[in-house]
């Protein structure tokens, strides 16, 4: 029979030799299967649109999509999620798991809808994990030619003159061209009557069958309407002259430096998505939207490049979040 100490012994060399091959059997892993982890994307990607097709949204995202899905070697599907002003297929994108298969296409609605909804479902800068801020389409101060006015100024004079006469289009409580109504009143201290429609479609109708006398529109709408002869465009929104538009003078320039109403797009991925696929993303989507074929078509649409870095994304939607809430406070909108 064997001595105690010789089993003990025994089991000391045991235990040891099963620590030695559980470590050998984690570094395997380690240095083994975490390596052989297949590379991503490794399946389509899917990009919500929270808006019906059709708009400028969907128009410039289905352009993005088939060159990103061609630089990443997956297809990049787009799929219209729309409903509640967008935040339906926001609050979707920011409960999704954060693996890079699904992706957010929206714009400047992201920080306006928990401005002007009780329950929007996410949070702008807490729930996202952005990708880049792709493109722009300046907002104009468009008025009708029946209006004698030339000039930002000349308008704010004569709404000050006469107050409440003058009629504002825009497309629905609570969007850009709305809140560069407000931003024009808070300004100059006017009162425009404001009339906003279920869509700049409708709205642009009333514009030029004489039914409003101004509404603010983004350059791509203004353009069509300044051709016809019936719309004369007064001022741009921005803190640069539009490309579109180089002969008409920037709010900015006319000394007005906080009205900016960009209607922006970007893309976004749910918070926690790992850095190396939001790169990987920020690149394929800057490169997409700088191929020759799309700039020529995004240029002719009036759509601006940007192209920014994750990083710039995230400053941006923080600052138009606290700039933006700051018009919808001090214009008494209240959320529905």
């Amino acid at each position: 029979m064997s001595s105690k100490p010789e089993q003990n012994t025994a089991r000391q060399s045991l235990q040891h030799a099963l620590i030695t091959l559980a470590t050998s059997f984690c570094l395997g892993l380690m240095s083994g299967t975490t390596v052989a982890q297949p590379a991503w994307p490794a399946k389509p990607i899917r990009v919500v649109l929270p808006f019906a097709p059709g708009g400028v949204v969907d128009v410039s995202m289905r352009g993005l999509a088939p060159k990103m899905g061609e630089l990443l070697g997956q297809p990049v599907v787009v799929d219209n999620r729309a409903g509640a002003g967008g935040t339906i297929g926001m609050s979707e994108v920011a409960r999704a798991t954060p693996d890079g298969y699904t992706l957010l296409f929206t714009l400047e609605s992201l920080v306006l809808a928990p401005y002007l909804y009780k329950k929007p479902g996410y949070d702008p800068v807490r729930d996202y994990a952005p990708v880049s801020y792709l493109f722009t389409v300046p907002t104009t101060v468009m008025v009708s030619t029946a209006l004698p006015v030339n000039s930002l100024a000349e308008l704010i004079a004569l709404a000050r003159s006469q107050p409440g006469k003058i009629a504002s289009g825009s497309g629905g409580t609570g969007t850009i061209s709305h809140l560069l109504l407000e931003m024009i009143k808070i300004a100059g201290n006017v009162d425009i009557q404001h009339i906003p429609y279920k869509g700049m479609a409708i709205a642009m109708t009333d514009f030029m069958a004489g039914q409003i006398q101004m509404i603010p529109a983004s350059t791509t709408a203004a353009a069509a309407q300044v051709k016809s002869g019936k719309a004369r465009v007064i001022a741009v929104a921005s803190p640069k002259r539009a490309a579109t538009m180089p002969d008409v003078p920037t709010t900015h320039e006319l000394g007005y430096p906080g009205m900016d109403a960009l209607l922006w797009m970007g893309l976004l991925a749910p918070a926690g998505t790992p850095a190396n696929i939001v790169m990987t993303l920020n690149s394929a989507a800057i490169r997409a939207s700088n191929d020759p074929a799309n700039a020529a078509r995004y240029a002719s649409q009036g759509i601006e490049l940007v192209g920014s870095s994750p990083a710039e994304f995230q400053r941006f939607i923080a600052s138009e979040s606290s700039r933006l809430g700051k018009v919808i406070t001090a214009a008494k909108i209240q959320p529905e």
